[in-house]
């Protein structure tokens, strides 16, 4: 009699286990899986998620680092001071007669960022002092709040401008250049030394050139050349980008297009000089804001005949607010400069020709 007990019968594999034919047929099936066209836009659709996530949490960094030194009581107060005295006088009274009664070499474009910052200081300092009063206590003085807010253009613009930087390299690198070149401008110690210490508006200038680069880029030429405009209405230094316009797009867009963008940028800067001129005695009409406006690009710059103004520019090793009837090699640095623009502006010429 055989007392030997019977092998066990095999048992099914449990749930998470694998058998041996399934090892053997496994990296088939992941390779077939990794090659589904769904698998692979899901994990490139989580690459892009991760990278935006990675991009946005930077730019958070660079705009916090921003508004810390922006609460530093320093700045260049011949500006900012500028800036202030407008803010509140278009608060108190609106833009009728501004340039009759104070001093101003802006264009009325960025008047309109700070009008708004203005009145919300005037708010702000209502409410503080309504609050002073119930609680029968002085009036706080809020000084630094007006200056906090009339470096805020520039700061919000800087990490605008990062976003814009990217948007027009994504699709002409790989989206990780794209990003690294837009945090290597809001983390670039002179932009934010620019906006959040300084106090300048160059920023904001910067933001409507590039958001016309990227109208450009993308064919719309009524759109960018409002931005232009815009820019132009924020600075003149905004007419630098004009030959660039034209160079780039005058045989890609037709002259109904041509005509449509030059009209609109027309119109733009008329509604924004009209408030102020509406009521002028010296502008009447409704020929009155070109009249002004042309009267000021050309006051704005016969105001600074200096090779450099506070700025690191080719001439500042040479000295500031020296006068740029100075030779360099023989020649003027004002037509010296004028020289160079008109040779970067053929070589944007030559490089839209040759593709």
């Amino acid at each position: 009699m055989n007392d030997a007990l019977p092998a066990p019968a095999p048992e099914p594999p449990t749930a998470g286990e694998a058998t041996t034919a399934d090892l053997a047929t496994r990296p088939d099936d992941q390779q077939a899986s990794s090659d589904h066209p769904l698998r692979h836009w899901a994990l490139a659709r989580k690459d892009r998620m991760h990278g935006r996530e990675w991009f946005g949490n930077w730019l958070t960094v660079a705009l916090l680092l921003r508004l810390v030194l922006l609460a530093l009581p320093v700045g260049f107060f011949i500006d900012l001071n500028s800036f202030q005295a407008w803010s509140l006088h278009l608060a108190a009274k609106g833009p009728a007669h501004f340039y009759e009664t104070i001093w101003s070499d802006y264009p009325p474009g960025y008047l309109y960022i700070l009008w708004p910052l203005g009145l919300l200081y005037q708010g702000i300092n209502w409410i503080a002092a309504s609050v002073a009063n119930l609680l029968q206590a002085p009036v706080p003085q809020l000084g630094g709040i007006l200056i906090f807010l009339m470096k805020l253009p520039g700061v919000l613009a800087d990490i605008l401008n990062s976003w814009l930087i990217y948007r027009i390299l994504e699709s002409r690198v790989s989206r990780r250049s794209a990003r690294l070149a837009a945090l290597f401008y809001a983390f670039n110690p002179v932009t934010i030394f620019v906006s959040a210490i300084w106090g300048q508006m160059d920023a904001v200038l910067l933001a409507f050139l590039l958001t016309a680069v990227l109208f450009m880029l993308r064919q719309q030429l009524a759109a960018a050349i409002s931005m232009t405009a815009l820019a132009i209405m924020i600075k003149p230094q905004g007419l630098f980008l004009v030959p660039a316009v034209f160079a780039t797009q005058w045989f890609r867009q037709p002259v109904r297009k041509w005509v449509t963008g030059i009209l609109a940028g027309i119109v733009i800067g008329w509604l924004l000089t009209l408030p102020f001129t509406l009521l002028s005695a010296k502008y009447p009409g409704l020929l009155g804001p070109v009249t002004f406006l042309w009267e000021k690009m050309v006051a704005t710059a016969k105001t600074y005949p200096h090779s450099s103004v506070n700025a690191f520019n080719l001439w500042a090793p040479t000295g500031m607010w020296k006068p740029d009837s100075r030779l360099f090699l023989g020649i003027p640095h004002r037509y010296v400069g004028l020289g160079l623009m008109v040779l970067l502006n053929g070589v944007i010429v030559w490089t839209a020709w040759r593709r």
